[in-house]
Parts: C-alpha cells; sequence; structure tokens
C-alpha cells in the first residue's frame, strides 16, 4: 500500500516504519532473544511486550519521523500500536504537523494466511493483535486490504490527503 502511494504520487514519500527501527536493533533485544524482555518480547501467546529499551526505541522513532516530516518530508508511516499509550505519543510529535491517520483492516482469516504466506511471523500472532491493535482508535480513513488492491488504497489515501 505504502509502495502504490509512492507510485501513484507526483511528489517524493519516504517509508519508514517500525520495522526499519526494529531491524536496526540486535536480535537480542528481539522476540525471543536472550533480552527481548528489556526490548520488545514475543509471548507464547503472541502478544508484543515492549520492555525499556523496546519503550525508548519506539518513542526514538517516533521523535525521528517527526522530525524527518518537519525538514518538509513527506512520510509514509507504519506501526504496530502494541501498546495504547503509543498512539498519544504520535499524537504529541506529530501535534504541529498536518498528518493523517489510516487504518489498514482485513478479515482475520485473511490476516493468517498472509502470516502463514510470509513466513518470518509468529503463527497466532494475527489472531492476538487483530482485536487489540485498532481498539478505541478513530481513524482519519480506513481501507481494506482484503477487498481493495493496493493501488484502490492508495488512491483512497491520497484523495483523502487531497481534500
Amino acid at each position: 500500500m505504502a509502495r502504490a502511494v509512492q507510485a501513484l504520487s507526483d511528489e517524493p514519500w519516504l517509508r519508514l516504519g517500525i520495522d526499519v527501527f526494529w531491524t536496526a536493533i540486535d536480535e537480542r533485544w528481539m522476540e525471543h532473544g536472550r533480552r527481548a524482555s528489556e526490548g520488545f518480547l514475543w509471548r507464547e501467546d503472541a502478544q508484543i511486550v515492549p520492555g525499556p529499551v523496546g519503550e525508548r526505541l519506539a518513542a526514538g522513532m517516533r521523535a525521528a519521523i517527526a522530525a524527518c516530516a518537519r525538514c518538509g518530508n513527506d512520510l509514509l508511516v507504519d506501526d504496530v500500536l502494541v501498546e495504547s499509550q503509543w498512539l498519544e505519543g504520535w499524537r504529541r510529535e506529530l501535534a504541529d504537523l498536518d498528518w493523517l491517520l489510516v487504518g489498514a483492516f482485513a478479515p482475520l482469516p485473511v490476516l493468517e494466511e498472509r502470516e502463514r504466506i510470509r513466513g518470518n511471523r509468529i503463527t497466532g500472532e494475527a489472531r492476538a493483535q487483530a482485536d487489540v491493535i485498532h481498539a478505541g482508535i478513530e481513524y482519519d480513513v480506513t481501507v481494506d486490504t482484503a477487498s481493495q488492491s493496493p493501488e484502490e488504497c492508495a488512491r483512497v489515501i491520497l484523495a483523502t490527503l487531497a481534500r
């Protein structure tokens, strides 16, 4: 979807997000690494639990992305709001900027099939996150990635931004 926004737009959009930052830290602090409880621990029930290092990384990501935007860059940012206060962190960091909160949805069976196909996800992660990550969030716009192509989703986003 983010690549489709880039392809359909006449503006230079940068793609950044949680995966860029998660891969920037040594795997000892990730998933089941020795120090994952300090970084991002994947529990047996597929819940992701951030520790103090993980919280710092997430806060640093928000600050870095906001700084990049303040320099005049248009950004496409993906995040998994594993902690409810992370959205408030985004709101604080982006308070003086124009931004659009997009909810990307798909039915659980579709998410589970994508999880299986990707092979780099923990089995059960989609099910564990499905009801949690969108809970109580009012999005500016939503897309259904099961019924809409990436290009259709991108057109919805770009049209919303043009208003």
